[in-house]
């Protein structure tokens, strides 16, 4: 996994998350595994129902699994980065996802602003006292 940042504007970054067609073949396994766990098939066992079926019958549910656990990765990636201090994050877009290609998700963060502090010990304060009198109080 490799990321670069983009200036998008003077607070705000849009990061590109890579992700080579190995990792993501491996997610896709991992969801795989998952879902055969879980998936009810007549005719099968519990778990013991073959790859195909069980790709066939959710192939929509297991693409929006593999988006969400490759966007959650790219999102993390990001925010593990140094030097970079994020304010909000405002989209993650992962596109579309193929099991046997390489990806690239886009991240867009909101980040605090870089701005110089001017020297503010050369400037000197004057405070000038006031006194009270009798005459001042209303009564």
């Amino acid at each position: 996994m490799k990321v670069e940042l983009k200036d998008a504007g003077q607070a705000r970054k849009v990061a590109t998350v890579s992700f080579e067609a190995e990792e993501i073949a491996e997610k896709e396994k991992a969801v795989l595994r998952d879902f055969t766990k879980l998936a009810r098939i007549p005719g099968f066992r519990s778990g013991k129902a073959p790859a195909n079926v069980v790709r066939k019958q959710f192939s929509k549910e297991m693409n929006e699994e593999l988006t969400r656990k490759v966007s959650s990765e790219a999102y993390e990636a990001v925010l593990e980065q140094d030097g970079l201090r994020i304010h909000s994050v405002l989209s993650v877009d992962a596109g579309d996802l193929s099991a046997d290609a390489p990806a690239k998700v886009e991240v867009t963060v909101d980040v605090e602003p870089e701005f110089e502090i001017p020297d503010y010990a050369a400037y000197e304060l004057h405070v000038h006292g006031t006194e009270a009198k009798d005459e001042d109080e209303e009564g």
